[in-house]
């Protein structure tokens, strides 16, 4: 066995061997070369953190392709590692390679690895990278026959005039590899690099009132990998810090999800909340805010068929309830922000006797301009912005009919006009003085008064007769 090893490959074939010891032959056998068959490769991508707190061994499994992770994209976000899983079918190309493979391994036996950049902006030069910013992940030894090829994207710039589209290009040199008769590309695919991306929702929303509650539940979507963890949190700074963070993790469709409960906030206030790492592509602004109302709802009477609340205030705008023996008994509203006003309230029907009725204000959770029923109070379930009054029925005037009189009498009456009495305002006359300025003195009577004195005293005076004058 002493022959110098063949030039170059031996063709596909059946061939026949003999094993001859000096010149004797001990043996016969047969050789099938079959055709070589082609690398499997598909693009794949590894958490950017991954080689600093995992066990670095089975990064090949820990490989996410593409395929696997079905977002109908080859994207790869700046940071991550973008990988080349190549699979080898039997090619007997992993044949001079062990597991630990590197990629200075790989170029001893000829085969070369390079990462180019396909679309360089405008006047610049394609970037290559190759030696120390890829490393191979390999399980050659345990019979897979896979290995991948990772790249790291951190020192991507993602400039504006480019699609940022990079190519994986594995290649052998046949001066180096007696496998191959000729140079030859092995496998090549794409992978584009992109920005991280986040859309961030909240129910019931970024500013929760009283009545919403004091929990945001937070549900998001990104490009990073299955499985990537996020570190969600919201911080309201000093005087009075607080940090509000959960840890969540990536789902295979990029989706995440989270809830923060905001009870020991002070409202009114207002803070910032966003993913850790990722401030630019996911801040967001929560707010608490407050909401006040006072009224007053005295004793008294209906009047018109109304009542009046007074001293209404709604921060917020809203409705006022009036309820009896709980049922609504009057609505008013909707009222837009209102200090400190009076508002009088149509009731439904009439009462029966003085009833107490309280009044109640409303907010306008949903802003439709509608008393819904899910519209809350003021204040809370426990002590809602309420007052209680006793209100009493309107006074009906009654009439009292005369008793009815069976005889029938026919009388004649003289028609009489009522004067219209007026009342003089200007002052009494002054007393006329004849004792030379005392206040004593006379009225003096008037000529047509002194004429019938005379006359009624010569009528007296002929009634007595002469003797008697």
């Amino acid at each position: 066995m002493n022959d110098p090893p063949l030039e170059e490959a031996i063709q596909p074939g059946t061939y026949t061997l003999e094993v001859s010891i000096e010149g004797d032959t001990w043996a016969y056998g047969e050789l099938v070369v079959r055709e070589n068959t082609e690398l499997a490769a598909e693009t794949g991508g590894l958490p950017g953190d991954y080689f600093g707190g995992n066990d670095t061994d089975n990064a090949l499994g820990d490989v996410q392709t593409h395929e696997e992770i079905g977002r109908g994209n080859q994207d790869i976000v700046v940071g991550d590692y973008a990988a080349l899983v190549l699979e080898t079918n039997g090619t007997g190309y992993d044949a001079p390679f062990e597991s630990n493979v590197t990629v200075d391994g790989l170029a001893e036996e000829g085969v070369e690895v390079r990462v180019g950049e396909l679309d360089p902006e405008p006047n610049t030069d394609a970037e290559t990278y190759t030696g120390s910013e890829l490393r191979v992940a390999a399980q050659f030894g345990e019979g897979t026959g896979k290995f991948a090829l990772l790249w790291d994207t951190s020192r991507v710039e993602l400039g504006v005039g480019s699609n940022h589209t990079y190519g994986f290009e594995l290649r052998v040199d046949a001066s180096d590899n007696a496998l191959f008769s000729e140079d030859r590309t092995l496998a090549a695919e794409q992978v584009t690099i992109v920005e991280p991306s986040f859309t961030l929702d909240a129910e019931p929303g970024y500013t929760l009132a009283p009545w919403d509650g004091d929990e945001i539940q937070i549900s998001g979507r990104t490009n990073l990998l299955p499985g990537t963890t996020l570190n969600v949190r919201a911080l309201q700074e000093p005087p009075e810090p607080r940090l509000w963070q959960n840890n969540v993790e990536v789902a295979q469709n990029g989706t995440f999800g989270t809830t923060l409960n905001f009870s020991d906030a002070d409202r009114p206030t207002e803070f910032p909340l966003w993913v850790r790492n990722y401030e630019d592509q996911s801040s967001h602004i929560v707010r608490l805010t407050a909401a006040n109302a006072s009224l007053l709802f005295p004793s008294q009477t209906v009047s018109n068929g109304s009542v009046t609340v007074e001293h209404v205030t709604l921060s917020r705008g809203g409705f006022l309830r009036l309820t009896a023996n709980d049922t609504t008994v009057g609505t008013a509203g909707p009222f837009p922000q209102t200090t400190n006003g009076s508002v009088d309230v149509a009731l439904n029907g009439s009462l029966d006797g003085p009833t107490n009725v309280t009044a109640t204000a409303i907010a306008d959770a949903n802003g439709n301009g509608v008393l819904d029923d899910t519209d809350p109070n003021y204040g809370n379930e426990s002590s809602p912005v309420a007052d209680t009054a006793v209100i009493s029925p309107a006074v009906t005037a009654t009439t009292t009919e005369p008793p009815e009189n069976n005889t029938t009498t026919v009388a004649t009456t003289a028609a009489t006009t009522q004067p219209e009495l007026r009342v003089n305002d200007e002052e009494p006359l002054a007393p006329v003085a004849n004792n030379n300025g005392s206040s004593g003195g006379f009225v003096p009577l008037s000529p047509a008064t002194t004429l019938l004195a005379v006359v009624a005293g010569l009528l007296l005076a002929a009634r007595r007769g002469p003797d008697r004058l």
